[in-house]
């Protein structure tokens, strides 16, 4: 009998076992990996506003939008690890380790240890838990401080303590801080905070309303940011208006589901063939999960409608990263309603290896990062032109604007990429389109030989306007969002 009792408990063993074993490569294939490789554009922002220490942060910041708190935090980094790519990407990739941590106690407290572990496993499916952890970019610490709100959001509506209450303020305002859109996040709590008045939360009103209060405070200096570069938002951003679809997917992660689904399949078949029962969630954990279901959809329906209505491009993916924890916790809720317990981490456990096998071996770079090498690119321009002059072209939406590329203030970012990696000739930059008056800023008529880094954009090629005037085209170096050619003036008697 005893053998018969342990052959369950070995099974979940080795499946509990092979799930971390898979968990642990995930995490060195999607955030260590990416940390030496090149930089991409926006992350060149980080690296401009910091460049000056941090006595240039806000002015900075307000000149090109970025999350002050992280810039300092990345100031710091740099004075005391230099700016190397893995330098710069590090505090991504320590904030969002953190968040594995606040995830699985949040998960712990609310629904289970088993959940929380579950949710934990989860985290590690998302593409945008890669694309924050390994970015030089703000977004990891705003999902930690987004985690870390509504736990403490959670706890407070449970228990009523002034302590849960400062904890929320405190966090839902960093969380606005880190990314100013993540503020969406707020609008799924007050719903939530109805809602447990409906279902007699022990928190009154007037501590609500204090909590409010102190809340509306200290976003006071961020709402005032928010006003300024949505004045501005021309400038800084260009995409297009999201449809149905697009909100569809926003709403449903299917990707991960998609990871899920095969094991999840096989491990209900077994279930109907055993007989093995599916157990229900307690009844305590309802609000929890009231919490993260309006989570995970009241930020993406509200940037949605602000898109459609104020017909601003800011209904992205890299903005509803803020549902991710709340999505991983239903995950983690859902799974741990599979029973054998070995069916919840098999479960996992293949997850994660098609994780593994769906998003490149070991030796290749992160999705976003390994799209724009710039380094290679520089590198490639140096060894096949040497010292000849360098236009730059494609970067940030700012460039639209022809007249920003003279301004000394917006010049210095846009040239970034080429500040940072620095070629041999020297650099100048053209306006991201061929417009009017586009003939200032390119190469004169006179010049025998130059070289175009480009990068991709929804606007043409610089390429067939400079063909059109009198130059031959040879491509050196080309990555999926990134080309260098070498220009050279036709000879008319060749």
């Amino acid at each position: 009998m005893t053998g018969l009792a342990e052959a369950p408990n070995r099974v979940e063993r080795a499946a509990t076992a092979a799930a971390i074993v898979l968990g642990l490569a995930v995490v060195a294939r999607l955030w260590a990996m990416p940390l030496p490789s090149s930089l991409w554009l926006d992350e060149f922002g980080t690296v401009w506003v910091t460049d000056a220490g941090l006595g240039q942060i806000l002015e900075r910041s307000r000149l090109f939008p970025q999350s002050i708190p992280y810039a300092a935090v990345v100031a710091g980094t740099r004075a005391v690890l230099g700016s190397s790519e893995a330098a710069l990407r590090l505090p991504s990739l320590l904030a969002m380790l953190v968040a594995v941590r606040v995830l699985f106690r949040m998960v712990r407290d609310s629904l289970g240890r088993s959940a929380g572990l579950l949710a934990a496993g989860t985290w590690l499916l998302f593409p945008q838990v890669e694309f924050a952890a390994s970015d030089a970019r703000p977004y990891a610490f705003a999902v930690l401080f987004a985690a870390l709100a509504s736990w403490s959001l959670w706890r407070w509506q449970e228990r009523g303590r002034f302590g849960d209450a400062a904890a929320y303020a405190a966090c839902a305002a960093a969380t606005v801080y880190f990314q100013y859109l993540f503020a969406t996040l707020l609008a799924a709590h007050g719903l939530y905070v109805l809602w447990r008045r409906r279902r007699g939360s022990p928190v009154s009103w007037r501590p609500i309303a204090a909590t409010g209060s102190a809340l509306v405070v200290l976003l006071l200096p961020a709402a005032r940011l928010v006003v300024e570069i949505g004045g501005n938002r021309a400038r800084h951003a260009f995409g297009t208006l999201p449809g149905a679809g697009e909100l569809f997917q926003a709403l449903v992660p299917t990707r991960v589901l998609g990871l899920l689904a095969p094991a999840l399949l096989v491990v209900f078949a077994t279930r109907l063939a055993r007989g093995w029962r599916v157990q229900r969630p307690a009844a305590s954990g309802l609000d929890a999960i009231v919490l993260f279901v309006l989570s995970a959809a009241i930020p993406p329906l509200v940037l949605f409608g602000i898109a459609r209505v104020a017909a601003t491009p800011v209904f992205d993916g890299r903005y509803l990263i803020v549902t991710a924890p709340a999505w991983a916790a239903l995950f983690g809720w859902l799974l741990d309603a599979v029973e054998p317990p070995a069916g919840r981490a098999a479960t996992i456990a293949v997850a994660l290896a098609l994780a593994l096998v769906l998003r490149g071996d070991f030796g290749r770079r992160g999705i976003v990062h390994g799209r724009e090498d710039w380094r290679g690119a520089v590198a490639a321009l140096d060894a096949a032109a040497g010292p000849t002059p360098v236009f730059l072209s494609g970067t940030f939406a700012e460039s639209k604007d022809p007249g920003l590329l003279s301004d000394p203030r917006h010049r210095d970012y846009l040239a970034a990429p080429l500040e940072y990696y620095r070629p041999l000739g020297p650099v100048q930059l053209l306006p991201l389109r061929a417009v009017e008056g586009a003939e200032a800023y390119a190469p004169g008529p006179t010049t025998a030989r130059f070289a175009v880094v480009e990068r991709s954009s929804r606007y043409p090629s610089w390429t067939p306007w400079l063909e059109n005037r009198g130059w031959t085209a040879r491509e050196v170096f080309r990555s999926p969002a990134l080309s260098v050619r070498v220009f050279e003036r036709r000879n008319a008697g060749g």
